[in-house]
């Protein structure tokens, strides 16, 4: 279960990352090179955008729930503490998309450089 859950979650990641290289940086070095694409904006990533650091939680929850007592003790808080360090890096990346990388792109498209 938690093998199936983090494979699912690691694709979802991937997708989320290759959009954001393949779509969104390009389109904002165009913008800041003063070419406007008009089939596209900050606003159509915004759409699509899932917050990637929630599922995190779930991962934490399900590992403390499903590993099995005879575990290693060190090997569950090296796991649980990498969910953890994982959780937070990807919190920062999210609010940096939502609060920084947003809203500066709509002010690149309303007002230009």
């Amino acid at each position: 279960m938690i093998l199936k859950f983090f494979v699912d979650y690691k694709k979802e990641l991937e997708k989320h990352f290759s959009r954001e290289e393949e779509e969104v940086f390009p389109y904002v070095e165009s913008l800041l090179s003063g070419v406007r694409n008009p089939g596209y904006s900050i606003t159509d990533f915004e759409e699509h955008h899932e917050n990637v650091d929630e599922k995190m939680e779930d991962m934490k929850n399900i590992v403390m729930k499903y590993l099995p007592d005879v575990c290693d003790e060190n090997m569950k808080m090296w796991v649980l503490l990498s969910i953890y360090r994982l959780r937070d890096d990807l919190r920062r990346h999210t609010y940096v998309e939502d609060n920084i990388l947003v809203p500066t792109v709509k002010n690149l498209e309303r007002d230009g450089r």
